[in-house]
């Protein structure tokens, strides 16, 4: 920043002083409005929470607890570049410079006929044969299952790589609504309170039928 005689001599003195140490340690001076918008980018983003399953933890068969999961942390991508225009970034009046991607089908037979939407169907290789797909074929033939939250196993955390932790972290609390759960339920907790012994532990557990390691 420029600094002028305007200023208090003490306000002067200051920020010569201020960019003495800045140009000493290679730094930059921003102004108070850009350096709290460029922190603000680091901040963590305010979100609803919102339960992400609901249901039972099962230990074993005789033993279910109800609970609540909620996103604790998620991965926050960067925005997906985007091709631009080379024509109307030259032009006098470029707008969004954005590309629009248009695609059409064409008859093998006819090449001058298009093709719609409800004439067309995938189409899958198997050797040199081209065998039809069609959306009734993807609809009986989609896997489905049930959201599910189950106890594997148990083992001491140092048995488990340090990549399995990556991703998204969810936290695991019991249902507030359970006041009546099942017996083994309470069990469980109070054997969980009382003897909370495996505490380097982890467990493997699967989530719509996705395999997750939870602390």
């Amino acid at each position: 920043p420029q600094l002028t005689a305007k200023k208090p001599r003490r306000k002067v003195e200051n920020e010569k002083s201020l960019a003495k140490i800045c140009t000493q340690i290679k730094g930059q001076i921003y102004p108070v409005h850009d350096a709290i918008m460029i922190m603000s980018m680091l901040r963590s983003r305010s979100v609803l929470q919102r339960t992400c399953f609901r249901g039972c933890l099962e230990i074993s068969a005789h033993i279910k607890i109800p609970v609540y999961s909620f996103m604790k942390t998620m991965e926050q991508k960067f925005p997906s570049m985007k091709k631009l225009s080379v024509v109307s970034q030259q032009s006098s009046n470029p707008g969004s410079m954005g590309v629009v991607l248009e695609r059409s089908y064409q008859s093998i037979r006819d090449p001058d006929v298009e093709v719609g939407v409800d004439d067309r169907v995938k189409g899958f290789k198997y050797g040199k044969t081209l065998v039809p797909f069609s959306r009734i074929d993807e609809d009986v033939l989609k896997y489905t299952s049930e959201s599910c939250l189950k106890v594997i196993g148990f083992t001491n955390s140092r048995n488990v790589p340090r990549h399995h932790y990556m991703g998204n972290a969810e936290a695991i609390v019991l249902d507030p609504n359970a006041k009546h759960a099942p017996p083994p339920a309470h069990i469980a907790r109070s054997t969980n309170t009382q003897h909370p012994t495996e505490q380097h532990s982890t467990y493997c557990t699967t989530t719509q039928t996705a395999q997750r390691i939870r602390n």
